[in-house]
């Protein structure tokens, strides 16, 4: 109830009370005032628990009057709603969804289900889950989002697009909009080595990466904190196409025989739920990204690799063999991106327990290219100075190869031991 109105309606009262046997004969001019006393604390008390409509609370109140009734409960509905979705949220629900709308994918509905778990089981997350998809034509890049919704929240979902193709610019006004009506929507970002003139010419880098940073919007701090980001790009497009087409022509088995030539032999190979064949799609956990212009970097360079980034270990690799696999592709492909991000992608493929050694190899294969330049490529990471002085480190001593497969076989040593204590 709201105290203010309270204590009004009871003071006026009193106030009548105490004049009308001085002014018998108005009695019924203080019964009006006090009964308009009254009904106004009643409507200020069914405002502010939404229990008028929109336009008599308004035309009782005024705008500001309502709002500000409104605002607090509104936002304690909001984050009820938040809570109560949110609670259907778990990791085996989620891959189930995933797996019945996209078929054939498991690797990918895994590890985007991984992500959610983590991301639903923050108290308070500073940034928005986001997730990079790259995968060729066709491949299900952008109706992925959708389906992620529905494997989420079911009908609740909210998806909002921007085409980052197109020669419009983006309306932030209608995305927050869409956050604030539900807090858990799913913003598509679609195409986004695509980047059209209208958004580069704009504000777009810089409000794209202060949402991936902190969730912000428009400024306000945190807003998109509890959603979702879907970022889409395309790799291995002249294959790809070339490859649908020779399945239209010659059918599945010689579309699987020809994959195992190309760049996309590794791949996974699905059907989606309306029969059509899909390509690989690969993603990449951006949720650590620290720092805006890491993030735009990222934007502008297209970062492609022959699969993308992997997420999935498949073979028995060892650790310094993927190491190795890793800092050669990193090193010729993704010069923008850093540290941190890059050891996060490498704990999606060895392990979370791994995360510590994969951020200190690395730091090596970043620093160590970038060391005739007496700097690194992220001067504000976490891990720069650390960087810095391995990289001074690897100019003196041995080669970055040995010094990596040192830390791998020590760490695999390390593993060998923990394993046989359990």
């Amino acid at each position: 109830m709201n105290m203010k109105a309270i204590i009004i309606g009871v003071a006026i009262s009193v106030a009548v009370a105490v004049m009308a046997p001085k002014l018998a004969s108005m009695w019924w001019l203080f019964a009006i005032v006090a009964a308009g006393a009254w009904l106004y604390m009643l409507g200020m008390i069914l405002a502010k628990h939404g229990a008028l409509p929109d336009s008599l609370a308004s035309l009782l109140l005024g705008k500001g009057i309502k709002a500000s009734l409104t605002s607090g409960v509104k936002a304690e509905q909001r984050e009820k709603r938040r809570q109560e979705m949110l609670a259907t949220v778990t990791r085996a629900a989620v891959e189930a969804g995933l797996n019945n709308r996209f078929v054939g994918q498991q690797a990918l509905n895994e590890a985007v289900a991984r992500a959610v778990e983590r991301h639903v089981a923050k108290k308070n997350p500073v940034e928005p889950l986001s997730l990079l998809l790259a995968g060729p034509s066709s491949s299900g890049r952008s109706s992925f989002a959708e389906m992620m919704a529905q494997a989420m929240f079911g009908e609740k979902g909210t998806v909002k697009r921007i085409d980052c193709a197109g020669d419009s610019s983006v309306d932030w006004n209608d995305i927050a909009k869409a956050y604030e009506a539900n807090p858990l929507t799913v913003l598509l970002v679609d195409g986004i080595d695509r980047v059209g003139t209208a958004l580069t010419s704009g504000s777009f880098g810089t409000e794209m990466a202060r949402l991936l940073e902190d969730g912000t919007i428009l400024g306000v701090k945190g807003k998109a904190s509890r959603g979702f980001v879907v970022l889409t790009s395309s790799i291995a497009e002249s294959e790809a196409k070339d490859l649908h087409k020779k399945h239209a022509e010659q059918g599945l088995e010689h579309l699987l025989a020809e994959m195992r030539k190309t760049a996309l032999g590794n791949a996974q190979i699905g059907v989606d739920v309306t029969g059509r064949v899909t390509l690989p799609l690969v993603i990449c956990p951006v949720e650590d990204m620290g720092k805006a212009a890491i993030v735009w970097r990222l934007f502008c360079q297209s970062v492609q690799t022959e699969h993308g980034i992997v997420i999935n270990q498949e073979g028995g690799e060892g650790l310094d063999e993927f190491l190795m696999r890793a800092m050669e592709k990193w090193q010729t492909a993704s010069h923008g991106i850093g540290v941190r991000e890059a050891s996060r992608w490498v704990a999606e493929v060895a392990g979370e327990s791994l995360i510590e050694a994969a951020r200190e190899g690395i730091t090596h294969a970043f620093a160590s290219y970038d060391v005739d330049q007496g700097r690194i490529l992220l001067e504000r990471d976490m891990v720069a100075e650390e960087a810095a002085r391995a990289a001074a480190q690897a100019a003196r001593g041995p080669s970055l190869e040995d010094h990596l497969k040192g830390k791998a076989g020590k760490l695999n040593r390390k593993l060998g031991i923990m394993k046989a204590d359990a």
